[in-house]
């Protein structure tokens, strides 16, 4: 055995006594390689706080998502799962590679859809692939009926928060496939990594060790040199350490048929977040929405990007916005006697009303 792969070994041994958390396929008695295969053995660190995306609260009474901070002085016992992005980075680290997404449309129900994903890793021989098949579905109906308990209290839904719904339904709307792929993509690495369900802040305190078995040419042979050269070996080596390219990632298929109700609601989906439905008075938070850059089940969006959302919207839709927020309150009416119309007001003025109206820079100063 090379050096390079006994050291690969005394980094496991090591990371094992330690405690640290061995992801299949770090499988724990691996001592040989197969000749011509290497051992990357890499260590995740995840990071414990919900603001930098790896985790969200397991349980949303412990964190003020309003502040982006713990309530109470934290103990280490209190519990997180995996977002979207701590799921990303385990599976890229892990070398999980994906097959061709296949979404299920029902022609039945023009809101549900479906996806099937199939994960595979490369075991310790560097031949066998293990392959684990799951998928996660979606249906805006249900989503929809989510939203409006979401923004309700006691069972009475509070209409100045319609455009939260509104813009909830657009932004899933418009990327449901999307959601529903990384939906199924971390029901699969969660299995496949043989993940837990939940962690405790003290748990991420130490990585999450992964292990690549790649295929490493004999450079010091001539015929390998030779199709190195050409590419051949080339191609294989670079896949191995880095995955298939972008251009070499399949177009999704689409295909029409029934999904069940039950596949788009599953209890253990990990991607989906707890909610405490019956909110207090005093929250701003609109209900969780999917960023851009991210669309995929957030513990909800902040004040802030939603206060950024609202300086980005034109001016319509922040005359919109207002007018929804204010309910009862005519300020129309109000601003008359200034001899102004929302529409007329200054894009700075109608940001301090949207402060004003959600509580926000300090009750609007």
């Amino acid at each position: 055995m090379d050096t390079i792969n006994e050291q690969a070994l005394k980094d496991l041994k090591k990371y094992r006594d330690e405690g640290c958390h061995m992801l299949i396929p770090a499988m724990q008695n691996i001592t040989d390689v197969v000749a011509g295969f290497r051992l990357i053995v890499t260590a995740t660190k995840i990071s414990p706080h919900p603001k930098d995306g790896d985790v969200y609260p397991h349980d949303s009474k412990q964190y003020d998502a309003k502040s982006g901070r713990w309530k109470e002085k934290l103990t280490g016992e209190e519990r997180v799962r995996f977002h979207a992005q701590g799921f990303q980075r385990l599976a890229q680290d892990a070398n999980i590679m994906w097959s061709r997404p296949v979404f299920t449309i029902d022609p039945n129900f023009k809101n549900r859809i479906y996806c099937d994903i199939i994960g595979e890793i490369v075991l310790p021989d560097g031949f066998s692939k293990y392959r684990l098949p799951d998928g996660s579905g979606m249906d805006l109906d249900v989503e929809l009926e989510a939203l409006i308990q979401e923004n309700s209290y006691n069972g009475v839904f509070d209409k100045k928060n319609q455009w939260k719904v509104d813009e909830g339904m657009i932004r899933k709307k418009k990327y449901q496939q999307k959601m529903v792929l990384t939906g199924a993509k971390n029901r699969v690495t969660e299995r496949i990594l043989g993940l837990k369900k939940t962690y405790t802040l003290a748990e991420l305190e130490k990585p999450f060790v992964s292990v690549r078995v790649v295929y490493w040419p004999d450079m010091t042979d001539r015929f390998t040199r030779e199709l190195f050269i050409k590419g051949k070996v080339a191609q294989m080596f670079i896949s191995n350490i880095y995955g298939p390219s972008q251009d070499q990632e399949q177009q999704p298929a689409i295909t029409y048929g029934a999904v069940p109700a039950e596949k788009c609601a599953q209890a253990d989906d990990p991607s989906v977040v707890d909610a405490d439905y019956h909110l207090d008075k005093s929250q701003t938070m609109a209900a969780p929405l999917p960023s851009d850059d991210e669309p995929p089940f957030a513990s909800g969006p902040t004040p802030e990007s939603l206060r950024l959302d609202f300086t980005n919207s034109d001016p319509d839709g922040q005359c919109r916005t207002l007018r929804e927020m204010a309910g009862t309150r005519d300020l129309d009416g109000e601003l008359k006697a200034t001899g102004k119309t929302l529409e007329k007001c200054t894009p700075a003025y109608r940001l301090k009303l949207y402060d004003y109206l959600t509580g926000g820079k300090e009750k609007a100063a």
